[in-house]
């Protein structure tokens, strides 16, 4: 995902090597040029990502939008989008503009989801509750006594195909956003 977002291996090297380095896996430090080969060959084996990021950024620097096709959604970038130096997209706006439409498609579908979930259902906070939807995620609570079958419930409401895709849900649980999404719960001793 970072190459497809923008990310570039300086930064890519030290975000690596700190989930390593949580994950009690940090032996061997990853350096910039070792990211950057990795970018290259991901943009070598899949060239035509590459095309896709220069033709939304000539869009963008043509027009100042983009225009999600599927969804209709259309966000405008206004204020200074230029790099002086490279006569192009500030890097920061180029990654905006490269995740735009994935997330606007990823936000679409959960939300659909979420419709689902209020008008086809009586399990609208009873069973799930949602807290959150931001892009690709949406955070629900669920009585912790009923876990399970919250689960099977949101998978049901979430997987589905439009646009003649799949767009296949999976659910990751735990007490809080942090520990769902892989943090660690510190043991304490008292």
């Amino acid at each position: 995902y970072a190459a497809i977002f923008g990310g570039q291996a300086k930064q890519l090297a030290v975000e690596l090597n700190a989930e390593a380095f949580r994950k009690g896996e940090g032996a061997k430090a990853l350096k910039t040029e070792d990211v950057q080969y990795m970018l290259d060959t991901f943009f070598g084996v899949f060239s035509r990502l590459k095309a896709w990021h220069l033709s939304l950024s000539d869009e963008v620097l043509r027009t100042r939008r983009l225009r999600c096709p599927l969804t209709g959604r259309e966000r405008e970038w206004v204020g200074y989008i230029l790099d002086p130096k490279t006569k192009g997209l500030k890097h920061e706006i180029a990654k905006q503009v490269w995740s735009f439409l994935p997330q606007n498609i990823g936000a679409w579908v959960l939300a659909e989801g979420i419709i689902d979930l209020y008008y086809n259902t009586d399990h609208w906070n009873k069973l799930l509750t949602p807290l959150v939807h931001v892009h690709d995620a949406v955070l629900l609570e669920c009585p912790i006594d009923q876990v399970d079958q919250a689960e099977e419930v949101a998978l049901r409401l979430f997987t589905r195909e439009l646009w003649g895709m799949p767009f296949p849900a999976e659910m990751k649980k735990g007490m809080n956003w942090y520990v769902a999404s892989g943090g660690k719960v510190l043991q304490m001793a008292v």
